[in-house]
């Protein structure tokens, strides 16, 4: 995994939010709003947090809690997103940095104060995200990502506290119907299925 790499890009952005916008502000792009997350990095994102697919929208909406601004390069790959609070002009914002095989996510969080919540480094293999390492304010986190053709099947998850505790669990996904069945396996025999709820939240499982 990449998590030594990952913990050392938490402390290298933890303060450069405000070049990182500029970064994003003077790169070719475009602009583009929807309901919910429209473009993903990883797979099955809005399913996973229990979220239908963003919708793009025709013009910038009055009230923007649950709503995505994504910003795209001239390749049309995903630079910046920021998801919108229920406090006007409050947004989590999540950068995108691309090098050789990986893609680094800065998440920030949505006080004015503009934290730095964790950074994630993603393994990209064949055009699909393999592994990632997330190293953040409260611990770490590491993923795998099992497919059968195109699709997502499984996830292995293990968490870790900075304080030392820890937990793990798999995230499985049942394609053919009108909507993927998201169920979380735990090691206790534990089962629980994510379901769509309305407004779009910042946590994922």
């Amino acid at each position: 995994m990449h998590m030594p790499q990952a913990e050392a890009a938490f402390r290298q952005y933890a303060h450069q939010h405000p070049s990182l916008v500029e970064q994003v502000r003077a790169t070719p792009h475009t602009e583009i709003w929807s309901t919910g997350v429209l473009h993903e990095i990883e797979p099955m994102e809005n399913q996973r947090g229990g979220f239908k697919a963003g919708k793009a929208m025709k013009s910038v909406p009055a009230k923007t809690k649950g709503k995505c601004l994504q910003f795209l390069d001239p390749s049309g790959r995903l630079i910046y997103r920021k998801t919108g609070t229920e406090l006007p002009e409050c947004f989590y914002e999540e950068f995108f940095l691309y090098e050789g095989n990986t893609i680094l996510g800065l998440y920030f969080g949505a006080s004015r104060s503009k934290e730095l919540l964790h950074a994630k480094i993603r393994v990209v293999s064949q055009g699909q995200v393999t592994t990632a390492a997330s190293y953040g304010k409260y611990g770490t986190r590491t993923e795998s990502f099992h497919y059968e053709g195109p699709h997502l099947v499984k996830m292995d998850v293990h968490e870790r506290q900075h304080d030392g505790q820890s937990s793990e669990h798999q995230v499985l996904f049942e394609h053919g119907g009108p909507e993927p069945v998201v169920t979380r396996h735990f090691p206790n025999g534990r089962v629980t299925q994510m379901k769509h709820v309305d407004k779009k939240s910042p946590d994922q499982p």
